[in-house]
């Protein structure tokens, strides 16, 4: 006789209807995306959610999903910061981006550009989701409101109101976890594709140079052959997983 499958609390079923997977990785296909290219998102993704442990993740509990979801509710208000009133800045970030345009042939402006791009996109999509964000949250409230555990209750709330006090996304820099490897790791992803071509840890410095990241910040070889490492990138290795047919 086949073995009853425990039966999930609320919170673990409010964390399964609360899946934002979609609003995080700005198109990239999951499913078909080498190893390392999810290592390097996952890298992005706790810095821009810094108070959920995704490295290493706790055992769920109802503190565990408040705080993801106050985490969630932090970088959509976030969104409103992110464009800034002032017309003078405005103007400037105009000017910057029509010089931008002019120079794109240069190596280092068309991948600031991907960035910008990339970015935007990322932005973009957590925005229009909005409405059924705040829809799964007050959904949540609901749920967490109606148990009998005053204890789960509480431990719930509390662990929105953390997660909602400390936003992962802030206008500067974006993500609030930044560390002196997010431009390598950003740039890893956004040029994936041409990185997947690359041989060996030199070559992948030269191109990480080539792209305009400056010298201080790509470090010398021992340093990407510890971010390879750490991400699991083998260079010269076959690359995407293939489509079944």
């Amino acid at each position: 006789m086949a073995k009853k499958s425990k039966e999930r609390s609320w919170y673990e079923r409010v964390f399964d209807s609360a899946d934002f997977s979609a609003d995080v990785n700005a198109g990239i296909d999951l499913e078909n995306e080498p190893k390392w290219v999810l290592k390097v998102l996952g890298e992005l993704i706790q810095q821009g959610m810094p108070m959920i442990q995704m490295r290493k993740p706790k055992q769920l509990t109802p503190k565990e999903v408040g705080r993801c979801l106050g985490q969630i509710c932090a970088n959509v208000y976030a969104i409103g910061d992110l464009t800034p009133d002032n017309p003078e800045a405005l103007k400037e970030g105009q000017r910057f981006v029509e010089w931008m345009q002019k120079n794109k042939g240069v190596p280092s402006v068309q991948s600031a550009l991907k960035a910008m791009e990339f970015a935007a996109l990322s932005v973009l999509e957590l925005a229009s989701e909005i409405m059924r964000i705040e829809a799964t949250m007050m959904e949540s409230f609901k749920t967490a409101l109606a148990q009998t555990s005053r204890v789960e209750a509480a431990d719930f709330f509390r662990g929105f109101a953390d997660g909602i006090a400390k936003p992962g996304m802030t206008v500067k820099p974006l993500l609030a976890g930044a560390t002196t490897a997010t431009p390598i790791y950003q740039r890893l992803l956004l040029h994936r594709r041409e990185v997947e071509k690359l041989k060996s840890v030199r070559e992948l410095r030269d191109f990480l140079l080539q792209l305009g990241l400056p010298e201080q910040v790509v470090g010398d070889n021992k340093r990407m052959e510890k971010i390879c490492q750490r991400i699991e990138l083998k260079l010269g290795s076959p690359g995407r997983k293939k489509r079944a047919i």
